[in-house]
């Protein structure tokens, strides 16, 4: 079995999410969102489409290109109808895609917050976050988790979306709160090392809910 995933360069680790897929016999290809082959990514040449998160918003003129080609690769596997995890920025592509509005949030989401899962597969309780901007589920869709924020989950058809980072582990994050993401945790109230700490302690917890959901979602989500 194989799995595309789309992401930006510098963001392009799918870790607990490629872990989980490789403990199901995937093979995983990347690529990134500035130099997106359409014809490489659809739907035929693979079993699974992950859409990875980005500091981009979907909104922005300025990624306007990339995210219509992502956007036409993403339609084509929803026309498909095979499996699609989209997460953060991904999830905003696909709500945005599906009609409905993305805006940026009353305030950036940043670090381990709380979230409530409408289903079990989903873990309630902290995970991952780090965005500025909010999504509206799609008209049809089945919302699946929130948070005072806003939507953290939604289902279409073949379509997973989470606003949350189930992939995220201690390397990852460590990259995220480097430079530049220093500042936007000190602007938030938080410090790297603190962050990291936490990162270490929760991420026993969120792999094995990244498990769960991936087989979720890759066995039908049947209960839904």
């Amino acid at each position: 079995m194989r799995a595309q995933i789309i992401a930006n360069k510098s963001e392009s680790d799918p870790g607990l999410v490629g872990e989980a897929l490789v403990e199901r016999g995937f093979s995983l290809e990347i690529g990134h969102r500035r130099g997106l082959e359409l014809h490489d990514f659809g739907p035929q040449n693979a079993d699974l489409l992950v859409l990875l998160g980005s500091g981009w918003s979907v909104y922005d003129p300025e990624v306007a290109e990339f995210v219509n080609k992502e956007t036409a690769v993403l339609r084509a596997w929803l026309e498909a109808q095979k499996p699609v995890l989209a997460i953060c920025f991904g999830a905003q592509l696909a709500a945005q895609a599906l009609g409905a509005r993305v805006s940026r949030a009353p305030a950036p989401e940043i670090g381990w917050h709380e979230m409530t899962s409408l289903v079990p597969e989903i873990g309630s309780g902290p995970w991952m976050q780090w965005h500025y901007d909010v999504f509206q589920v799609p008209e049809g869709a089945k919302s699946l988790a929130t948070n005072p924020m806003g939507p953290q989950a939604f289902r279409m058809d073949n379509l997973l979306a989470v606003q949350f980072h189930p992939e995220a582990t201690e390397s990852i994050v460590s990259v995220w709160s480097s430079d530049e993401g220093e500042d936007e945790l000190a602007a938030v109230g938080l410090d790297r090392a603190t962050l990291l700490e936490r990162t270490n302690r929760e991420v026993n917890r969120t792999r094995v809910l990244t498990k769960r959901l991936v087989a979720w979602h890759l066995e039908g989500m049947q209960g839904v």
